[in-house]
């Protein structure tokens, strides 16, 4: 994890996040780092991470409370994904591969953070796969079962304009 700012990061986090960065299957990047406390930025406990999906990169915040950092950090999702609540989908994995990654959490643990990522992706992934399948299209539905059993295959639905490339 080579920023401008990293200095700032607290051990426990920085080995974390060093973790994901050079193990998760996707490379991720962080985007920004910053602090919770505005008069005193000394401890950066936030940070912005882009996460490959769909040939693009969708934005999760990652949260820490420095002052007990025994909790799992809070990630919050982007303001296109309020309906996105992975922990109250059915895994999208073996529920022995997805034990719950807050309740086993141990902040000591670098692996832990990874775990929690590969499940909120995956759980995203899941959570599109439905909302493009609630689409009444007949064409659509049928492109769907042609390439469903694919691998690698994912989906997503947007709302409002889209980019131009």
């Amino acid at each position: 994890m080579a920023a401008a700012g990293a200095e700032n990061v607290p051990p426990f986090i920085a080995a974390q996040l060093t973790y994901l960065l050079s193990n998760f299957h996707h490379t991720l990047k962080i985007e920004q780092m910053w602090s919770s406390d505005n008069y005193n930025s000394s401890a950066i406990d936030r940070f912005t991470l882009l996460i490959p999906y769909c040939l693009d990169f969708i934005k999760w915040d990652l949260i820490y409370n420095v002052e007990c950092p025994t909790s799992p950090p809070d990630v919050v999702f982007g303001p296109e994904d309020e309906a996105f609540h992975p922990f109250h989908m059915r895994p999208s994995v073996e529920p022995a591969q997805s034990s719950n990654c807050l309740a086993d959490w141990n902040y000591k643990d670098p692996t832990r953070l990874l775990l929690l990522f590969q499940f909120l992706r995956d759980q995203y992934v899941l959570y599109q796969k439905i909302r493009v399948g609630e689409l009444e299209d007949e064409r659509l539905k049928f492109e769907l079962n042609t390439i469903l059993h694919r691998e690698g295959i994912e989906m997503h639905m947007s709302l409002g304009a889209e980019k131009c490339s």
